[in-house]
């Protein structure tokens, strides 16, 4: 039987290009997938230390971290039933705080949030009005126009509780005698059974942004109570501790080991540093005495040409400036600016005399001449 090795291999061929892009799909989706959980988790965290800290601070406040514990579990039991969210509530719960009883705190801001949500306010705004009156102790006319600008019927309530008309309320305000516990008992009308906002907030909530924002706010809830189980199962301020431990008791040893290496280092090169040093300056002298000996040297060859090929001048002869430039030529030397007059002299001192400032500038065309000197001599 014979075997067909062509027809085995495109048997045996596949298309993997279908495996490899759903491969591909998958790895984006996870790496998707991870980039998620992390941002959730971190969150998570951020929410969990921000609730920490709140607690902390309410601790502070109340002059108790159990009651502290207890009152940040009221203040979520009642964000979870109404529309207002945990983080929300803390702040006007906290600066409550500082006026009202512990027992008062959560009550308050019930009754607080009915308003708000009659008049479709801000609870902290109403807080902080309501409790600038209960610092100070009394009310006046500057928290009225406050709380009637957040549309809260304030004039009618507090007519209604001290049996008067509207138009007298501003009258007795300004006297300045009406106390805190006044406004207390108008707000209470306002909020308890049969007044104009009472069980607000639970019917505010049950309508969709109400719902919605519970929502949101429980599953904010739940991922704080993940990032707190974090923080709780790996230790975290136990791994920051020892960081913090190994910043304060290692790191300074650390740097003054590098410290000291560094000066140790510096002492060690410090020698060879200086060898360099007297190296270059020793190159530098070195360089200016060859070039002055090379500048010496032409000046003397200079001269000495001169000399040898019968200038007029080392007969002793004086030419000036102006015999110079003009008179060149019939010394077998091309004319050329020259600003001294040179006295030429037959004794040793002849190079140096006219090679100094004149040689320098003719000494090519002392080179040139000679040359062309031989040549006429070989034509002739």
């Amino acid at each position: 039987m014979a075997w067909d090795a062509g027809a085995i291999t495109g048997t045996l061929s596949l298309d993997t290009s279908p495996f490899v892009t759903s491969i591909g799909i998958a790895q984006q989706l996870g790496l998707r997938f991870a980039e998620s959980a992390a941002r959730y988790l971190s969150g998570g965290i951020e929410l969990a230390a921000g609730y920490e800290r709140a607690e902390m601070s309410m601790g502070v406040l109340l002059g108790s971290t159990e009651q502290a514990k207890e009152m940040m579990k009221d203040i979520q039991a009642f964000a979870a039933a109404t529309p207002f969210k945990t983080m929300e509530l803390i702040p006007a719960a906290k600066m409550l705080a500082s006026t009202q009883a512990v027992e008062k705190i959560v009550p308050t801001l019930r009754m607080l949030g009915d308003v708000a949500a009659g008049t479709d306010g801000s609870l902290q705004g109403l807080a902080l009005v309501y409790n600038q009156v209960a610092t100070k102790g009394r009310i006046s006319n500057e928290e009225l126009m406050q709380f009637a600008e957040r549309q809260v019927p304030i004039y009618q309530a507090l007519a209604d509780v001290m049996g008067v008309n509207v138009d007298q309320v501003d009258k007795i305000i300004t006297k300045g005698q009406t106390g805190f516990p006044v406004l207390e008992a108008a707000f209470k009308s306002l909020t308890e059974e049969g007044g104009k906002f009472h069980g607000m907030t639970k019917t505010l909530s049950e309508g969709y942004s109400g719902l919605f924002s519970t929502i949101t706010d429980n599953m904010s809830i739940l991922q704080m109570g993940i990032g707190q189980g974090v923080l709780e199962g790996l230790d975290i301020k136990g791994l920051m501790g020892d960081t913090i431990k190994f910043q304060t008791e290692v790191v300074p040893g650390i740097v003054a080991s590098v410290s000291q290496g560094v000066r140790t280092f510096k002492s060690e090169i410090e020698p060879l540093l200086a060898i360099l040093k007297y190296m270059y300056d020793y190159w530098v002298e070195l360089r200016d005495f060859t070039g002055d000996l090379g500048e010496s040297a032409g000046n003397l060859w200079v001269g000495a040409s001169n000399l040898i090929n019968g200038d007029p001048m080392a007969k002793g002869e004086t030419r000036t400036k102006e015999q110079l430039e003009a008179g060149g030529d019939q010394w077998g030397v091309p004319p050329i600016n020259v600003n001294l007059e040179v006295k030429a002299t037959t004794d040793e001192d002849q190079a140096g005399q006219i090679g100094t400032e004149v040689g320098k500038k003719i000494a090519a065309q002392l080179r040139a001449t000679k040359a062309a000197k031989k040549l006429g001599g070989k034509a002739s």
